[in-house]
């Protein structure tokens, strides 16, 4: 286990988390403090609690706005993946009836 020391707001807190996160949970307090930066930047200096809220508020809504995105890409692939089936079925039925003209005129040919 590691410990780690993330500062956010200017502010320090310790943390333990697996070797393998201490990377990932240094990015993410860069980000969140990326965030808080850039409120503080636009509305000042507006109290610890309402900044946090506010930054909550700001990711919630990144989160909410990137599963829209993954939902219209995956509705987008489902309709793709449709049409290929169809097209797959389609090109199956005629090839299927091809060869059943095939077998028919081999028979035809074979009984004359």
């Amino acid at each position: 286990m590691a410990q780690i020391a993330i500062t956010v707001n200017k502010r320090s807190y310790r943390f333990e988390c697996d070797d393998s996160d201490v990377e990932r949970l240094e990015k993410l307090s860069g980000y969140l403090n990326e965030k808080l930066d850039g409120i503080i930047a636009e509305h000042g200096a507006v109290g610890d609690e309402r900044l946090v809220v506010m930054a909550a508020i700001l990711l919630a809504d990144e989160l909410f706005d990137a599963r829209a995105d993954i939902d219209n890409l995956l509705d987008g692939q489902t309709e793709r993946l449709k049409s290929v089936s169809i097209a797959m079925d389609d090109a199956e039925s005629q090839q299927t009836s091809e060869l059943d003209t095939v077998r028919t005129r081999r028979k035809r040919k074979s009984g004359a």
